[in-house]
């Protein structure tokens, strides 16, 4: 029989333990944290940025979503192998990065279907999502992006850094705005972005040990059967009715998953004039326009 002290010295003993922090694990401590998904478009750089944002997101144990176009991944393939060596993510960003709703039915799937190629001769897999240079896109683009394997990708945080006029106090205040699911725009291309890398990496400083960062999950896994590129539809006809009804009646299950919503669809001649008035900003090569063209690299 247990003496009255031994049992005493039990039940102290279990007392004690019940107040002691319990083992967590780094997954559990995460869960708890509210998750952001960054993402960086137009890359990967000419000069050395996408590797020093590498860096950053290596630094904080973060994971992101690079949306790459198929000119710069050609031009750059050993930057392609970086970012898929770091553990990130890819998503299609069109091959030249023109307005896609202005482009014929061929020409989109060629926009994709090429920048796929350059992607994988770099080392890279099938891309299961894409984001609309612009963020132009509508139901035929999303139609034929998802025949070919991908959804399309918005976002509800823009940073603003594509415009020269933006200020670096300016896009941290957009990064400062971020929120739990936020999907958080940013550029690493084509033309030099020190002002944005600068900007993220003083404000991941500041907030990095405070959220998770992960790469979009609809990024991350194929989308219904096997990709295969669609035959195009004649110019000027509209893709057949299931289309349209495989994009706007599939539930959106996740922030990261939304589809692109925009106030007002610009035309091409909108589109032409606002970067005309960038054009002193940026280095000669980077935008060549015409009238019925727009090519930025």
């Amino acid at each position: 029989m247990f003496r009255p002290s031994f049992l005493l010295t039990v039940s102290w003993i279990i007392s004690l333990a019940a107040l002691l922090p319990l083992e967590t694990s780094a997954a559990e401590y995460a869960a708890d944290k509210p998750v952001i998904y960054l993402t960086f478009d137009d890359g990967p750089s000419s000069d050395k940025v996408t590797e020093h944002i590498l860096d950053v997101l290596a630094d904080h144990n973060a994971t992101a979503t690079f949306f790459v176009t198929g000119l710069r991944a050609q031009a750059s393939p050993e930057k392609i192998q970086l970012i898929i060596d770091a553990g990130h993510v890819l998503g299609n960003h069109a091959l030249s990065h023109s307005p896609l709703t202005s482009l014929t039915d061929q020409r989109i799937v060629e926009e994709f279907s090429i920048t796929n190629k350059y992607v994988s001769d770099a080392g890279g897999s099938s891309m299961h999502c894409f984001r609309a240079p612009f963020g132009d896109t509508d139901p035929r683009v999303n139609g034929i992006a998802r025949e070919m394997g991908m959804r399309p990708i918005g976002w509800n945080i823009d940073t603003r850094d594509w415009d020269p006029l933006t200020h670096q106090n300016d896009i941290t205040v957009q990064l400062e705005d971020s929120y739990d699911n936020s999907i958080v725009l940013m550029h690493d291309g084509p033309m030099s972005r020190w002002r944005t890398l600068a900007v993220f990496s003083k404000w991941m400083e500041e907030v990095g040990d405070l959220y998770e960062f992960r790469a979009i999950p609809s990024c991350l896994k194929p989308h219904g059967p096997t990709p295969h590129v669609p035959t195009p539809h004649a110019d000027g006809q509209q893709p057949p009715a299931e289309v349209y009804t495989a994009v706007e009646t599939e539930p959106q299950v996740t922030l990261a998953e939304v589809k692109i919503t925009r106030t007002e669809k610009k035309t091409i001649p909108q589109l032409l004039d606002k970067l005309r008035t960038y054009e002193l900003d940026l280095e000669p090569e980077v935008v060549a326009q015409t009238d019925n063209q727009i090519t930025t690299y």
